[in-house]
C-alpha cells in the first residue's frame, strides 16, 4: 500500500461476520501488528482497524507491504476492502 506523506496510522480492513472463529497474524512491512480472532458480528459486513506502531510507517519509505497469515488450523478471512487512515 502507498503512503508517500507517512501518516498511516490505522490499516482498515473489511470483513465478514460469516468468517468468525478464523485467527491469523497481520504482518506490515514483515512486522507483526496483530493477532486477530474473529468474533461474530450484527452485521455481514464490518471494518476491523489495527493500529500501525508510528516507527513501522517512519521507517516504511511510503510502501506498506500488508500480509494476512493463517495461524495452525485456521485460514485467514474474506478481504472485502482495505485501506490506510491517517
Amino acid at each position: 500500500m502507498s503512503d508517500p506523506q507517512g501518516q498511516a496510522r490505522l490499516l482498515r480492513r473489511t470483513v465478514a461476520s460469516g468468517d468468525a472463529g478464523r485467527r491469523f497474524d497481520v504482518l506490515v512491512n514483515g512486522q507483526l501488528v496483530a493477532e486477530l480472532a474473529l468474533a461474530a458480528q450484527g452485521e455481514p459486513l464490518y471494518h476491523h482497524d489495527i493500529p500501525l506502531p508510528p516507527g513501522l510507517v517512519r521507517s516504511a519509505g511510503g510502501r506498506l507491504e500488508v500480509r494476512f497469515v493463517a495461524r495452525p488450523g485456521s485460514i485467514a478471512d474474506r478481504l472485502y476492502g482495505m485501506r490506510l487512515l491517517r
